[in-house]
């Protein structure tokens, strides 16, 4: 698997965060030596606008592991 299967996930309107995270997550450790700066590109992308992605945006984390 490659990163390019992180590009096509995107949170849909009604889908609870965890459920999100938890296919997010699954993905992320498919792929192979994912760095994990592009990780958290592709995460910000794919969730949809509110509080989480507000705090996120204001004080990013440099590593998935902060999560």
């Amino acid at each position: 698997m490659t990163s390019a299967a992180l590009a096509s996930l995107c949170q849909a309107e009604d889908e609870p965060l965890r459920k999100f995270m938890d296919i997010f997550g699954w993905l992320v450790v498919q792929i192979r030596d994912l760095n994990s700066k592009v990780a958290l590109h592709f995460m910000l992308l794919a969730l949809r606008s509110g509080k989480f992605v507000d705090n996120l945006c204001k004080k990013p984390h440099s590593s998935m592991d902060k999560f």
